[in-house]
């Protein structure tokens, strides 16, 4: 037995917990979750003011895609559809594309128009390649600033310069990018820049070289993040993630997070009431021609359309109760019972909707549902702590 100190300690710690304590957290939790779900007071918007893009990367669905930019007709419908949410009283804007950039005289419409909504803008967000965060893009955003940019790269300089590249010019992206986030850092210092860095299983070694050399590059700022972009490519029949794919097999995965813990990365997860624009019943993805989506994903994808903001009424209910209800873990005997329902809260709602409607295999489950890839992320969490 041990002794009453080292009982206490593990109680503190929540090790040891009395009867029934387990199914208290998931009721709590769903019930915080449901709170975060419903909250109207809130409005999230991302928003596509084009879904045009400058580069041309081999693997991205952006050829697909319906190409089309947001008009004036179409702002001044956006301004009418956020102030018909008369139950938000702020909002959250994230700039989406295609190349969001591509439209900054619109992004710039939309901020000097806002106010005429009456709604505060609490937050303020944008995913871009990085490839037109010019002067125009800093001076705008140092008058309307951002609280995250990411930016994603492809690897290293070679990988990245060989997929991510211009249109109509292979010129070197990967530096000038780079360039960008380094006055991006300098510039707009109360902005937090998020790097995203693709890999798959072809060039997983790229991350921890990437990382390490923005790392040193930006030793004197600390407003960044470099954290790996797992890419979930899908197989030739489109129903299950394929081999180059890391999340593809367990194998390949936790070698992955043992890897990058090996090299000091952080991988330690996180405990958190997770939730996005799927499941909140107060965020909506908007589309260039004003369509609404519930997933970024879907970006472009006449069958997954819910509605429009010039409209009333919903024209995909299906769609729209799939997302809010009918892919919640609550459902899912599978996710309560499993240990680490807290880290993931049921996986990504895309791909459930894929598994529930398109006869999809897709294993959403996160890497640390594997016990060697969690051990592998507590220790290296263990062994930095009681080194410092």
């Amino acid at each position: 037995m041990f002794d009453e100190a080292i009982v206490q300690m593990l109680e503190k710690h929540k090790f040891i917990i009395p009867a029934g304590e387990d199914d208290l957290f998931v009721n709590e939790l769903h019930f915080k979750m449901l709170q975060s779900n419903f909250d109207m007071q809130h409005l999230g918007l991302t928003i596509a003011p084009t879904t045009h893009c400058n580069f041309s990367c081999g693997y991205c669905f952006e050829p697909k895609k319906h190409q089309a930019t947001m008009t004036d007709e179409r702002v001044a419908q956006l301004m009418e559809f956020i102030k018909k949410h008369e139950q938000s009283r702020t909002i959250s804007i994230t700039w989406y594309g295609g190349e969001p950039l591509l439209a900054l005289p619109i992004i710039e419409k939309i901020l000097r128009q806002l106010p005429s909504t009456n709604k505060e803008l609490s937050g303020h967000n944008i995913i871009t390649n990085g490839y037109y965060f010019d002067d125009k893009a800093i001076a705008l955003f140092k008058e309307f600033p951002l609280n995250r940019i990411q930016i994603t790269l492809d690897g290293n300089r070679e990988r990245h310069n060989g997929i991510r590249f211009n249109k109509n010019d292979t010129s070197n992206s990967f530096d000038r990018i780079v360039s960008n986030m380094d006055r991006i850092l300098e510039e707009l210092p109360s902005t937090f820049l998020s790097v995203r860095v693709n890999v798959g299983t072809v060039n997983q070694e790229h991350f921890v070289e990437v990382e390490q050399f923005l790392k040193q590059r930006w030793e004197k700022y600390s407003n960044f993040e470099v954290y790996p972009g797992l890419l979930r490519i899908d197989n030739t029949e489109a129903n299950n993630l394929g081999p180059e794919a890391i999340m593809g097999s367990k194998e390949t995965s936790t070698r992955f997070v043992q890897h990058l813990c090996d090299c000091g990365t952080d991988m330690y997860p996180h405990l958190s009431i997770k939730s996005c624009a799927a499941n909140r019943v107060s965020a909506f993805i908007i589309g260039p021609d004003g369509e609404i989506y519930k997933c970024w994903n879907d970006v472009t994808d006449a069958k997954k359309i819910i509605g429009y903001i010039n409209e009333t009424k919903l024209t995909n209910r299906q769609q729209f109760y799939d997302c809010m209800l009918n892919t919640s873990w609550v459902f899912d005997d599978k996710c309560r019972q499993c240990d680490v329902l807290p880290i993931c809260h049921g996986g990504c709602i895309w791909y459930i909707l894929r598994n529930l409607r398109e006869n999809g295999r897709f294993d959403v489950c996160v890497i640390y549902r594997n016990p060697d890839a969690l051990r592998s992320a507590l220790l290296a969490r263990y062994y930095t702590t009681i080194n410092n």
